[in-house]
C-alpha cells in the first residue's frame, strides 16, 4: 500500500541475501538476491571455478568485504547535513501551488495532524478504532508530486486504530462517514520520520493525502 515498498536504502543489497531482500511493509501490507542460475543453465559450481579452489579464502575475502560494505553503506545513509528535521513540520514547508493548500482552512489536531472534510457524509456507517475500514487516496509530497494513489485499482483495507498504517492515518481517518472524503496533512512525527521510505519518500517529509472512505465494517 501507501509508499509502495519499503526497503533499507541503507544495507546493500549484497547483504540482504539472508533476509529476503529486506524489505518492510508499508501501511497494511508486508512487501518488503540470490544468486540462483538462469533456467537452463546450471548453477554456479565451486569446482569448476578457481575462485572457489580455496575455501578460507574465500571466507577472508567474506569478512574483509561484508565491514566495508557496512562503512560505505552508513557514511551513505549516515548524518545528512542536508536534511532539516523542520522540514516535517506542516507549518514550516512550502507547497506547491497546485496542492492548493491551505493551513489556515484546515483544523489542527493536538498531534499536529492537519484535517480538512472535502466532502461531507452526514449520515452512514462511521470508521472508529477496531473497524475494517476500506480508503482510496492520493499522496503527494509538499513539492506536488504523487508517490503513491489507488488510482483505479482497489481500495486498500486495514484495521483501523491498531497500528496496521501511519499513525497520520489512524488518527486522520478515524469518524469518516462512508462516502466521505478528506484532505490529510501529516507531520514526519506521525509518518515516516527520520528514516523516510526507500527512495519515494525522503526523512523528515509532510505528507498530503486526498483521502475517500469507501466502506466500513
Amino acid at each position: 500500500m501507501a509508499s509502495g515498498i519499503l526497503h533499507n536504502e541503507c544495507v546493500p543489497a549484497a547483504l540482504q541475501d539472508s533476509r529476503g531482500a529486506g524489505g518492510k511493509a508499508a501501511w497494511a501490507h508486508p512487501w518488503p538476491l540470490s544468486h540462483a542460475a538462469a533456467p537452463g543453465q546450471a548453477s554456479p559450481s565451486r569446482e569448476a571455478d578457481s575462485r572457489f579452489t580455496h575455501p578460507f579464502e574465500v571466507v577472508m575475502l567474506r569478512s574483509l568485504l561484508v565491514p566495508m560494505l557496512l562503512a560505505v553503506s552508513l557514511l551513505g545513509c549516515g548524518d545528512d547535513e542536508s536534511v532539516n528535521p523542520d522540514s516535517g513540520d506542516p507549518t514550516k514547508v512550502t507547497y506547491a501551488e497546485s496542492l492548493n493548500v491551505d493551513l489556515a482552512e484546515m483544523t489542527r489536531l493536538e498531534s499536529g495532524l492537519y484535517i480538512q472534510d472535502t466532502f461531507v457524509v452526514e449520515d452512514g456507517a462511521q470508521a472508529e478504532a477496531g473497524k475494517r475500514v476500506q480508503v482510496r487516496y492520493t499522496g503527494y509530497l509538499p513539492d506536488g508530486r504523487s508517490f503513491d494513489a489507488t488510482g483505479n485499482g482497489p481500495a486498500i483495507g486495514f484495521t483501523l486504530g491498531v497500528g496496521q498504517v501511519i499513525a497520520g492515518w489512524d488518527e486522520g481517518i478515524a469518524g469518516m462517514r462512508v462516502g466521505s472524503r478528506r484532505r490529510l496533512i501529516i507531520p514526519s512525527s506521525l509518518g515516516y520520520g527520520a528514516t523516510g521510505s526507500g527512495r519515494r519518500i525522503p526523512p523528515y517529509t509532510v505528507l498530503i493525502f486526498d483521502t475517500e472512505l469507501v466502506s466500513v465494517r
